[in-house]
């Protein structure tokens, strides 16, 4: 219990102190949920050891934005080693929307209770890719 006991004043400390802190929305017609996934094929090349065979695992990013405000982010060094620059982007495409469909039924709920405006309930949430090979 202290544990948890220690978190919980983290928390709240960290909480007092960034009172003014926060994200801002600016009131729009329509709430918009948005994503960029990306992929750097073999994210340590040349950064280690060229003889380690884990410095050519691939970096995967994404930044899933709502309202055009940048809303969650990543960024992490994969376990898996990719053959070629589309499975590395497939690799970051597969985490954004592991993150993004969760995001999309969350956002979906509370439109139903605060009754506010969002393409998330209508289309589809618009993901951004630049690599033609993972997208078809």
């Amino acid at each position: 219990m202290k544990v948890h006991e220690d978190a919980v004043k983290q928390t709240v400390c960290y909480l007092v102190g960034t009172v003014d802190k926060g994200l801002i929305f600016r009131p729009q017609e329509e709430i918009v949920l948005e994503a960029i996934a990306d992929a750097d094929f073999a994210g340590l090349w040349n950064v280690e050891d060229p003889e380690d065979p884990t410095s050519v695992k691939l970096r995967t990013g994404y930044l899933i934005c709502l309202g055009n405000v940048p809303f969650v982010w990543k960024s992490k060094l994969q376990t898996l080693i990719a053959v070629s620059t589309m499975e590395a982007e497939y690799v970051s495409l597969s985490m954004c929307m592991r993150e993004l469909i969760p995001l999309r039924r969350v956002l979906k709920e509370l439109q139903g209770v605060l009754k506010f405006k969002s393409s998330v309930s209508s289309t589809a949430c618009t993901l951004f890719k630049d690599n033609q090979g993972a997208v078809t």
